[in-house]
């Protein structure tokens, strides 16, 4: 019946595992603070470090420069527009010109 009883060592494992404390050393938690708990920290800071400087800097400028090339193409539009309508007035003064020669042509020769 020996075999099924716990030793002394084990006993006292499991007491002193039952009546541990429950905060960490500084001997404990050291290595936590130097490993990886420590690189997602700063981890974490460098990324809210990026974030910070893009939306501080880097979206002004951007949106700067989305607006001033939104004006260029809507300066590009207009004269666009200036110019069709400049080349449509031309065609139909030439339409009208070769109305009244085709005009002229058709009176003379039905003289």
């Amino acid at each position: 019946m020996q075999f099924w009883q716990p030793c002394r060592l084990q006993r006292s494992l499991i007491d002193d595992h039952r009546t541990a404390r429950a905060a960490m050393t500084f001997a404990e938690a050291a290595p936590f603070l130097t490993g990886p708990a420590s690189a997602l920290f700063v981890a974490l800071l460098g990324f809210l470090a990026i974030y910070r400087t893009f939306n501080s800097t880097m979206l002004p400028l951007l949106s700067g420069a989305i607006d001033r090339h939104l004006q260029q193409i809507d300066d590009l539009a207009r004269r666009q527009q200036a110019e069709h309508q400049a080349i449509i007035d031309q065609l139909q003064k030439c339409n009208q010109r070769l109305d009244r020669l085709i005009a002229q042509a058709d009176w003379k020769q039905a003289q």
